[in-house]
């Protein structure tokens, strides 16, 4: 029979090494951590460094986290205002869950399942479920205003997510959010900068093409009614009175978009911005037979240039009713858009852009609208409203397909600093 002496040094001793061999494992589940998150966190800075661009960026984040996540599913949900939003997947701020997984940070389905049942967790319960979704993770953590959401798929081995797997994509997040808004401040300044130079040679060439069609726009003045109409020479008449207004209307443009423009920010009124967008744009839309409806389904507090937004929103129409065939319709609406943002949309059912345009189409002097003087363009109207956008220190966006139309998004803040 044992003694009870060596039983209780057995014991001490089992229960040292067992210490021991606990201690030594969790320093080892540590460092592969600490190792895993070193490389995602450099391979993740290595796709930043290959991808300026924020959308396309995103796209190779997701395509990352497919690959290291082992889920056929990957998408980075940003902050729209009133959503979460990631293509089709819309994760609404007024449901339950959306508070719910801003307080915890994270949530999977099994960690769901250990929780007390509440409306907010039930909610998130019923989300994960819907979109079959293994893991979601808010950031930055512990905000109740997360400025983004990643959603993962369930693995393709159908095993769950387990917590060090949790704390790394936590820690992935944050970087991923920290480097897209850094992206996209990027952009913001390089099309600042690019917009600035442009805007110069713009208005050099304006001055000058002025200065040469004065005299022959005096010319046409003093000339006017000298040749019979129908005759070849009021015939070259009335041709060259033509294009001197059309060679007027493009110096009027290139003036405006190289003005420094400073904008007189106020309280508008959206309804009565559309009203008079509706009537500038109308007679244009009748000799195409294509109706223009605005109605605001948001008209709280804006605060804007009221003349540049509706030169922004008229131009935007108008190259909408262009593109539009008889019989069609353009919409202007306004909703809120991401927290503390205004989204406008034109959007027409027309003949869309080619992909290989859509990536010029805010470059100036770039139109593809060359069918004489009834549909004719500049192509400075889109880079106009480019500059107005970031005057107001917000961002345009353009989707389009051929044969089925193109919508234009603006976003701009509700408030401008004075």
């Amino acid at each position: 029979m044992p003694q009870p002496a060596a039983i209780i040094l057995s014991v001490a001793v089992f229960s040292a090494a067992a210490f021991w061999l606990d201690r030594r494992s969790r320093d080892w589940l540590s460092l592969g951590g600490e190792r895993a998150i070193a490389e995602m966190r450099r391979d993740t800075i290595e796709i930043a460094r290959l991808e300026p661009h924020p959308e396309k960026l995103a796209a190779q984040f997701e395509k990352f986290l497919r690959d290291q996540c082992q889920t056929s599913y990957a998408a980075l949900l940003v902050d729209q205002g009133e959503a979460h939003t990631a293509g089709r997947l819309q994760f609404a701020k007024n449901r339950p869950g959306y508070a719910a997984l801003a307080e915890k940070g994270w949530t999977t389905p099994e960690s769901l399942l250990r929780r007390r049942s509440t409306p907010g967790l039930d909610d998130l319960r019923a989300f994960l479920a819907e979109h079959s979704l293994g893991l979601m993770v808010a950031s930055p953590r512990g905000s109740p205003n997360p400025t983004l959401i990643i959603a993962l798929g369930t693995k393709t081995n159908e095993w769950p997510f387990t917590y060090p797997e949790v704390q790394r994509l936590q820690n992935i997040a944050e970087l991923m959010d920290n480097i897209l808004t850094r992206s996209r401040l990027t952009l913001q300044a390089a099309v600042r900068a690019r917009m600035e130079h442009l805007a110069m040679m713009s208005r050099g060439l304006a001055h000058d093409l002025n200065n040469l069609i004065t005299p022959i726009s005096s010319f046409l003045v003093h000339t006017d009614g000298r040749y019979a109409s129908g005759s070849p020479e009021g015939e070259v008449h009335a041709a060259a009175r033509r294009s001197v207004r059309i060679m007027g209307d493009y110096v009027r443009e290139a003036l405006f978009f190289s003005e420094r423009l400073t904008p007189r920010f106020e309280r508008v009124e959206l309804g009565r911005i559309f009203q008079e967008v509706c009537a500038v744009t109308a007679t244009r839309a009748a000799e195409r037979g294509v109706a223009v409806v605005g109605v605001p389904e948001y008209d709280g507090p804006v605060t804007a240039d009221s003349v540049l937004l509706q030169r922004m929103l008229a131009n935007v129409v108008g190259n909408a009713i262009d593109a539009s065939g008889r019989g069609q319709t353009v919409t202007l609406s306004a909703t809120l858009g991401r927290s503390g943002f205004l989204c406008l949309r034109v959007a027409d059912a027309g003949c869309g852009i080619a992909p290989d345009n859509l990536a010029r189409i805010f470059d100036p002097y770039f139109t593809t609208k060359k069918y004489g003087d009834d549909v004719r363009g500049f192509g400075l109207g889109l880079t106009i409203c480019q500059k107005i956008v970031q005057l107001h220190g917000g961002t345009v966006a353009v989707e389009s397909e051929l044969g089925k139309g193109t919508t234009v998004t603006l976003n701009l803040p509700l408030a401008q600093s004075a």
